[in-house]
């Protein structure tokens, strides 16, 4: 399942540099390149966060798309997996497609500095049946319980035993497994969330750029960006902050 490319419906495309400090954006519609100037407020980052929420839902669907195709084609007789074999190239990608989307859908629930947007479970509810609600609290438990931490969860079990054989020697062994593959059923329940979740994000996303250009007079607002627009934009990397220097106790 492809993300829509909302950018080529309207005829626009985005030319990507990686340069120094950043990545340079480039844009052309319909062949002709435009001059763009940054939309630097509150709505419109709001607007540009949500745009990202809807990437993330949009990349679990294509993940969890791909997924039940491979394990109905080439694993479903042997689902759910009592032992995941790192060897089986089908398992090793089933396996990663699940945990990434798994990562995302709990994703879209988190606060986060970066974003300045994220989904209120409430408001989802709101959009889902008994059975999609139940489905949602399982993803949020697991996200936080087996992706972000080690939590309890039904995906890990971890149990230490005494093994002994019959010439009465005794080994430790120290069993840890984690579910590395959910049943086709149960990951396209995970997908039908995805369409109630794209829709709401749609609407929020409508109702904060309504406010991207509210209040303003918006002929000279335009002709200020018109200004001071340039050729391209340079997004720049994010750049971590410098660790907090350690106390040096010694001196105490």
């Amino acid at each position: 399942m492809e993300i829509p490319d909302t950018l080529a419906a309207n005829y626009v495309e985005i030319d990507i540099e990686i340069v120094d400090g950043g990545k340079k954006h480039t844009i052309y519609r319909n062949g002709e390149h435009c001059k763009v100037a940054r939309l630097e407020s509150d709505p419109a980052e709001r607007v540009a966060s949500f745009q990202a929420l809807l990437t993330d839902i949009y990349k679990m669907r294509t993940y969890l798309s791909l997924a039940c195709e491979i394990a109905t084609q080439k694993l479903e007789s042997n689902l759910p997996l009592n032992k995941f074999d790192p060897g089986n190239r089908d398992q090793v990608i089933c396996s990663s497609l699940y945990l990434s989307a798994v990562s995302l859908y709990g994703k879209c629930f988190t606060d986060s500095k970066g974003r300045k947007a994220k989904l209120e479970e409430s408001s989802l509810n709101k959009k889902l049946s008994e059975k999609q609600v139940k489905t949602h609290a399982r993803l949020k438990h697991l996200r936080h319980n087996w992706i972000a931490h080690g939590g309890a969860s039904d995906h890990e079990s971890m149990v230490s035993v005494l093994a002994f054989s019959s010439d009465g020697r005794a080994l430790p062994i120290y069993l840890a497994q984690g579910t590395a593959i959910k049943p086709v059923e149960e990951m396209q329940d995970i997908l039908d969330l995805c369409d109630p979740m794209i829709e709401l994000v749609e609407e929020l996303k409508a109702k904060n750029e309504v406010n991207v250009f509210k209040n303003k007079d918006i002929p000279e607002f335009l002709y200020e960006l018109r200004e001071r627009a340039d050729d391209y934009v340079i997004v720049p990397d994010f750049v971590p902050a410098e660790p907090a220097p350690q106390k040096d106790d010694s001196a105490t």
